[in-house]
């Protein structure tokens, strides 16, 4: 059996040698102002104290399937990743000098 190597993986910003997803916690920072959004506007409707039930995992799940202007394009969230992904392969590859990220 072979063991789990303890070594950082790749990495922008985030290094932790135990995680092995570094670089996808990397990619995905640039998004956290859509679920804190979310979360505030959750707050405001629900107050802070409210519970993280069925309704509200879905209000916050839903924050997730919004249209959002990128590149003057009106995009899914998920394609938006998926071209910052892209993106951030062609900034590796010397082929682009910044990432493709939504306007939030």
């Amino acid at each position: 059996m072979r063991s789990q190597s303890r070594e950082a993986s790749l990495g922008v910003r985030h290094h932790n040698r135990y995680d092995a997803f570094c670089l996808a916690d990397d990619l995905m920072e640039p998004f956290r102002p859509i679920v804190d959004k979310a979360v505030v506007e959750l707050c405001a409707a629900r107050g802070a104290d409210a519970l993280l039930d069925k309704e509200a995992k879905a209000a916050l799940i839903q924050a997730l399937y919004g249209r959002f202007t990128v590149e003057g394009e009106s995009r899914t969230l998920f394609d938006i990743v998926a071209h910052a992904a892209s993106s951030l392969a062609a900034v590796f590859m010397g082929q682009r000098k910044g990432l493709v990220l939504p306007e939030v």
